[in-house]
């Protein structure tokens, strides 16, 4: 599967945070793509508000395999309080924050 499709997928149901339009391919764009880096762009299409996205430490397969187990999920929309658990866990790592992605004995 090609890996802009992949991510159309990966963010379906997803909208703007400003003016709740939804996400389609046409949303993205691959701004960077190396060995187990994916730097994405995902601007709406309607009120033209740009978002970043970057995926560390997945090979195009695991990037499909997580679509994948995604779909096989009967999974509940994000919400607000998760955002603010991720963001005060990411707030929260200290200097050895690399330990904690796969790959590197964590």
């Amino acid at each position: 599967m090609e890996t802009r499709s992949i991510f159309s997928k990966l963010l379906a149901g997803m909208k703007c945070s400003y003016c709740s339009c939804d996400f389609d391919e046409n949303s993205i764009r691959i701004m960077r793509f190396d060995d187990g880096l994916h730097v994405i762009r995902v601007k709406c299409e309607e009120c033209g508000k740009s978002f970043g996205i970057a995926y560390l430490g997945l090979t195009e397969e695991e990037l499909e395999k997580s679509y994948q187990e995604v779909k096989k999920k009967n999974t509940k929309p994000i919400t607000i309080d998760d955002v603010l658990d991720a963001h005060n866990y990411i707030k929260n790592l200290d200097e050895n924050w690399k330990e904690f992605m796969r790959g590197n004995g964590g």
